[in-house]
């Protein structure tokens, strides 16, 4: 009806884009743009109304006509199954809009985007119809059993020519505008989150020697390597000529350049792309390159370690095609070895696999499945080359150099890895959205080719690749061997994997920056930090047991150490309602202990200078709160050590943290207080927890008024006094309770 229209052909375009736009089409997660609603029996819109659609929707009024893919909008008496069983069936109708699928019900309405839909599976059922099963990029199954198969073939076409379309433009990302809360609305809007990461700012908290390096500007056009970003840091004197040899050599013009600089022992992580040596060749430059990474070391740093995440087959392979790897010959004092990690299709195939075991929900051992698809390996080799790395770089002070082929996908895995591991910061929510900014978006890991956001379908299942979903759930592996260290939950970690597959936002489109300047996402799409940025969403993914650790954590690799993300892979299949009752439990019992922690703190000053016995009534109310927190294991002998010392009894029983002799000498009376081993007498273990934790008291209670020293904050202590140096236990204002 509207094509018989005597109007002009731009007309035309916005009449057919805006009939189908449904509600649904401006809506996901964030809340829609305010246009007017048009159905295909309206009157023209009036000015004001063509004028705001056409700078909400210009970009795609102008590049295609989505009808054109969209033969039946609707599709009746389709019913969803909750898997191939077909055991429980809901009746309702798919609705075709641009941009999403939606299964609408009575009681049940669900959307996917077209560009969320992986792959899809057909099964004909004589007498019943066509079962179709649509796998998202975000593991969620869906499955649609049509009526007929001219369904099928239409429904087929529409997905065909909308989840992976031709040009950029199409997508969702630029449809999309989120609205902030009125609180919340002058403060967010006013925060560029499309330029957080200051690339100066990052090399001073590094603490980088500007003596022994540099930053060299020749790439600020974003023409010597496209995929690298504006500045690059290089040792002091290798100058930009030699970084125009050195990227002859290197593929995809990938120079060593630093990654992460570590504050403490003065040495770099360093990321390139593999050396074009072939058979033989080599480059004078960029041996010296790496001369030069050493000798801008300290002097006692002699050593380096390269680590080719390739592994030894897959080098050689890419030798014999002009590519592989350093010769320890050539490259004096660097010790060449391989990550072993998986090439991208084999890592692509097991995680479909491992999807379709984790959700299937038939007969057989779970667990035979799992290791027939083999992600749980993958991981394990993720998790151990970081390891290796991050070991080198904090233990034995050595620079490390990461590559595999072209090196903007599994060394920037490892590298991420290595620098959370290594430095609390990046395990913050700000720091681990920097670290994504720094690592995979400014260094060029190709995002829309990795999940088929756009181009050329051809090259869809070559290109195809989970790297940054690997990453994502080695972060969530880490996580769960040490839950406290971690500002962020697993809530964060699912969204990001969501958006970076869906396109939702524009935070992950293109392949590098050069890519995502030419299309000037920052001004036609919306950041995915923003969405974080909001208070909602800040409290949705907060870890409420977060307490900093100081120091760098190591993971476990072992088999029994790697579980199931069964929240991330399995919501759309198990019932997720333990998970979120355990999640209010947390938080709850977190706010309790945070107001316990203020009350403790409190106490803690009335007590400052007390006499002993006062001291020790003190604490004791401060064990009785702490039975608030279910800490019943403690409790009961730190209130017999208590009463013990406020009667100035005999220790009976009670064993050095040291030696494990009997001590049964008066205390704290004796004057005649002598140590029976090399550390001082009254240091009890197991008192607080089973950890290597030993409270002196016998100092404390005999000098009250002595200022002790606590190990973590460096403030004058009071209390009790860890000395086994491995955490800080002493009752003083940073005082954890565990």
């Amino acid at each position: 009806t509207l094509r018989q229209r005597p109007e002009s052909r731009a007309q035309t375009d916005l009449h057919l884009l805006a009939a189908a736009c449904s509600r649904h089409l401006l809506s996901h997660r964030g809340t829609a743009l305010t246009s007017p609603s048009y159905t295909t029996d309206q009157h023209q819109p009036t000015n004001t109304q063509q004028q705001h659609i056409s700078r909400s929707l210009a970009p795609l009024a102008a590049a295609m006509e989505f009808t054109n893919f969209i033969r039946v909008p609707r599709i009746p008496n389709v019913l969803l199954a909750d898997g191939p069983g077909l055991n429980t069936l809901v009746r309702g109708e798919i609705c075709l809009t641009g941009h999403h699928l939606i299964f609408a019900a009575e009681a049940k309405e669900i959307q996917i985007l077209y560009n969320s839909i992986d792959y899809t599976e057909k099964k004909v059922l004589p007498g019943k119809g066509v079962l179709v099963l649509l796998r998202c990029k975000t593991s969620q199954p869906l499955w649609l059993l049509l009526s007929n198969e001219d369904y099928y073939a239409t429904l087929m076409f529409t997905i065909d020519n909308l989840a992976m379309p031709v040009s950029l433009d199409w997508l969702f990302s630029f449809c999309f505008q989120l609205r902030f809360n009125s609180d919340e609305e002058v403060q967010l809007n006013s925060v560029d989150f499309w330029n957080l990461f200051d690339c100066q700012a990052e090399i001073e908290r590094m603490g980088v020697p500007m003596t022994s390096w540099r930053i060299s500007d020749i790439n600020a056009k974003l023409e010597f390597c496209p995929s690298y970003p504006a500045h690059l840091v290089v040792p002091r004197d290798v100058d930009d000529s030699i970084l125009m040899d050195i990227a002859k050599f290197r593929d995809k013009r990938r120079i060593p350049v630093v990654s992460y600089f570590h504050k403490r022992n003065k040495v770099p992580l360093i990321r390139c792309g593999q050396p074009l040596a072939g058979s033989g060749k080599r480059l004078y430059e960029d041996e010296r390159m790496f001369r030069s990474i050493l000798d801008a070391c300290p002097k006692t740093v002699t050593r380096g370690l390269i680590v080719d995440a390739r592994t030894a087959a897959e080098t050689a392979i890419d030798r014999g095609k002009g590519g592989g790897i350093e010769d320890s010959k050539m490259y004096f004092n660097w010790t060449v070895v391989n990550g072993a990690m998986a090439d991208l299709r084999t890592l692509y195939d097991s995680f479909i696999k491992h999807i379709e075991a984790v959700q299937d929900t038939s007969s057989g051992s779970f667990q035979a499945r799992l290791d027939a698809a083999g992600w749980s390996r993958h991981v394990q080799t993720a998790l151990s080359t970081s390891v290796v790395v991050a070991f080198n770089l904090h233990r034995e002070a050595m620079p490390v150099v990461v590559h595999d082929g072209n090196g903007w996908d599994r060394p920037l895995l490892v590298s991420s890895l290595a620098q959370v591991m290594i430095d609390p910061y990046f395990r913050t929510i700000l720091g681990f959205s920097m670290l994504i900014e720094k690592e995979w978006l400014e260094c060029g890991h190709p995002f829309s080719r990795r999940h088929s956001h756009f181009g050329d379908r051809s090259a869809r299942s070559r290109d195809r690749s989970p790297v940054f979903q690997l990453f994502l759930e080695c972060v969530w592996q880490i996580m769960q061997q040490f839950p406290c260290a971690f500002e962020f939950n697993e809530h964060f970690l699912i969204s990001l994997g969501d958006f970076s597959t869906t396109a939702q936002f524009g935070t992950f489109l293109c392949d590098d920056m050069k890519e995502r300047q030419a299309a000037r996402l920052s001004t036609r799409t919306t950041s995915v930090w923003a969405f974080f940025a909001q208070q909602s969403e800040r409290r949705r993914i907060e870890n409420p047991l977060f307490e900093a650790i100081h120091d760098w954590i190591k993971p476990s690799s072992r088999p029994q150490n790697i579980a199931v993300w069964l929240r991330c892979y399995g919501r759309f299949t198990f019932t997720q309602e333990q998970h979120e009752e355990m999640d209010v439990l947390v938080r709850f019992l977190a706010d309790q202990r945070k107001a316990v922690r203020h009350e403790v703190e409190l106490l803690m000053r009335e007590v400052e200078g007390a006499t002993a016995e006062a001291a020790a009534a003190a604490v004791l109310d401060v064990a009785v709160r702490w039975e608030r927190l279910c800490i019943s294991r403690c409790v009961p002998r730190l209130k017999a050590l208590l009463q013990t010392a406020q009667t100035k009894g005999r220790r009976a029983g009670l064993s050095c943290g040291r030696c494990r002799r009997s001590c049964l000498r008066r205390w704290p009376g004796s004057a005649k207080r002598r140590s029976h081993c090399a550390q001082a007498c009254g240091r009890l273990s197991g008192l607080l927890s089973s950890r290597c934790v030993f409270a002196c008291l016998s100092k404390w209670l005999r000098r009250p008024n002595t200022a002790l020293q606590c190990r973590q904050c460096s403030r004058p202590c009071g209390a009790f006094v860890s000395c086994c140096g491995s955490s800080c236990w002493c009752w003083c204002w940073c005082w954890p309770v565990s």
